[in-house]
């Protein structure tokens, strides 16, 4: 058994105001949320399965200057192994311009955000 209040817990509150939840319907909520759906609460106070609302436009600016940022530890490693291999890396400095082209551009757009 578990009770629902804005998230799950093990015990009913001093208050008793959470809503009680079945282990197969905690069971189905859980297993509900795939990234379009997400745990919300209807008007009595019940866990309901609710779309999942679009990311904000700064979130995924963040999420985005993240990976780019990931990729240049990454980019870093491969340069390294590429001299040492006598590859060409040309193809490699390409995309890191690009990448810090728009590297820049996304945190001049969140500074201005913020």
């Amino acid at each position: 058994m578990y009770y629902w209040k804005e998230g799950f817990y093990l015990e009913q509150s001093k208050e008793n105001d959470r809503y009680e939840v079945t282990d197969e319907y905690h069971a189905e909520l859980m297993a509900g949320q795939n990234g379009e759906w997400t745990i919300g609460t209807d008007n009595e106070g019940k866990p309901i399965l609710v779309p999942q609302p679009p990311p904000q436009e700064i979130d995924v600016k963040q999420s985005r200057l993240k990976e780019l940022m990931m990729w240049f530890k990454e980019y870093d490693v491969e340069v390294i192994k590429s001299i040492r291999r006598s590859t060409d890396v040309s193809s490699l400095h390409s995309t890191a311009e690009a990448y810090a082209n728009e590297i820049n551009e996304l945190k001049d757009w969140i500074q201005a955000y913020y």
